[in-house]
């Protein structure tokens, strides 16, 4: 059975001790230390959980650095030297310098397994390499470096295979390759690895020597990990260093996380009920226009709530920048004005027929449309002003704007209701 299918049979488990119960019927501890490899944080600390270290230790050699990396960055941190300890001295000394880089960057993310040779080798010494490699992860290019270590250029398989035994490495290497260094948060990363369409990317020293490399698998694992952070903080739920499932021990923690985006929402539902309480009189006057509110405040804020998520996708891919703000404001205001138009003409119709008032239809469309506009500009605005000030655009979504999108719709509504309040009476 893959490890792959036991840890998904592990994770679709119920009860731990049966996830417990399923690991330890492993037979092959190479078998054991690949499904850990597969298993998210939480299943990871509940299968590993009471094991002895020996056993522990034993289990991280089977694994590639990158991936007993990730294994022992989620266990007890008081255990992992007892843990090295049982780890031959230079795959230790390995680990331990992986462990030392933040785990969203690219040191954090990378292996040290690959194959480099010197700049002045040739393409029958490149082979020679490979053969004489045991490196378990698979191998995408060959990495040419300097006396000092330096990354002088690559080399994939498919040009070495097609080169003369006898030529030298430095005529078919690409001597200007993609690179990230080992500061580069991981998303960067991701994002390098997506538009040169590469399947793995060298990580450089900041003077150059070369550190590591990141493969395709751990890249499909960021961007997971990322787009998942992403949707979390378009909910309103935060984020730190520490959201690995082993920490929410409690439903205060828990709590903790959601509650700040929480607040901001009642803050505004307040304010929106003071505009409320502000028009009372135009309300008192025409009962009637409360019965548009939660339509204007329902289409105002999902409106924003599409711009923002085209926009917030838009910028995670690289595909725009501070440069298209305005191209884009003009863009989604013809979109607003498009569809508050059709949405505000069909609620007109609909006023008509429901309260036979042509003066109440028309306030209720004039606002819908405004609405949209407002809305829409300011879902798509706001997420790349965030972005360029240091701040996660993700935070812009739904919390932040459907907030603001209530607020200045109730706003605009009762402000046209009241300016027109004679002609509605």
């Amino acid at each position: 059975m893959h490890p792959a299918d036991i840890a998904k049979s592990i994770h679709d488990s119920p009860d731990i001790a049966e996830k417990r119960r399923l690991f330890e019927d492993i037979a092959s501890s190479s078998t054991k230390a690949h499904v850990l490899s597969e298993l998210s944080s939480e299943h990871v600390v509940q299968v590993l959980r009471g094991i002895p270290l020996t056993e522990l230790s034993a289990l991280i050699k089977e694994l590639p650095r990158d991936d007993a990396t990730d294994i022992l960055r989620v266990l007890p941190q008081e255990a992992v030297p007892a843990i090295l300890r049982g780890i031959a001295h230079e795959e230790a000394a390995q680990l331990e310098c992986l462990l030392t880089y933040p785990k969203r960057s690219a040191g954090g993310v990378m292996t040290t397994q690959y194959v480099a040779i010197h700049q002045d080798a040739t393409v029958d010494t490149a082979f020679k390499a490979i053969q004489k490699s045991s490196i378990e992860e698979m191998i995408y290019e060959i990495y040419v470096t300097n006396d000092q270590g330096n990354l002088m250029g690559v080399v994939a398989l498919r040009a070495l295979l097609r080169a003369s035994r006898k030529a030298r490495i430095t005529e078919i290497m690409d001597r200007e390759p993609i690179f990230v260094t080992t500061e580069t948060n991981q998303e960067e990363v991701a994002d390098k690895v997506a538009r040169y369409n590469l399947l793995s990317i060298p990580v450089v020293h900041p003077t150059g020597k070369l550190m590591g490399i990141i493969t395709i698998d751990d890249v499909v694992d960021v961007i997971q990990e990322e787009t998942t952070e992403d949707m979390l903080r378009m909910s309103g739920i935060s984020t730190t260093e520490q959201d690995d499932p082993q920490f929410y021990v409690s439903g205060l923690q828990e709590a903790k996380r959601r509650l700040p985006w929480i607040f901001v929402n009642m803050l505004g539902s307040i304010l929106a009920g003071y505009i409320l309480w502000f028009f009372r009189y135009t309300i008192q006057e025409v009962v009637a226009i409360i019965s548009f509110i939660p339509i204007i405040t329902a289409l105002g804020g999902n409106a924003g709530l599409q711009s923002s998520t085209l926009v917030i996708r838009s910028l995670a891919i690289g595909r725009i920048d501070r440069r298209d703000l305005w191209t884009l404001c003009v863009r989604e205001s013809w979109v607003a004005l498009l569809m508050g138009s059709i949405c505000g003409g069909v609620i007109l119709l609909i006023t008509l027929a429901w309260h036979a008032h042509v003066m109440l239809g028309v306030v209720v469309g004039f606002s819908m449309t405004l609405t949209f506009l407002i809305a829409v500009v300011m879902a798509t605005a706001l997420p790349i002003l965030l972005k360029y000030n240091g701040l996660d655009p993700a935070i812009a979504a739904a919390p932040l704007i459907t907030t603001a999108t209530d607020i200045a719709s109730i706003t605009i509504y009762l402000m046209t209701a009241t300016v027109l309040l004679s002609s509605l009476s």
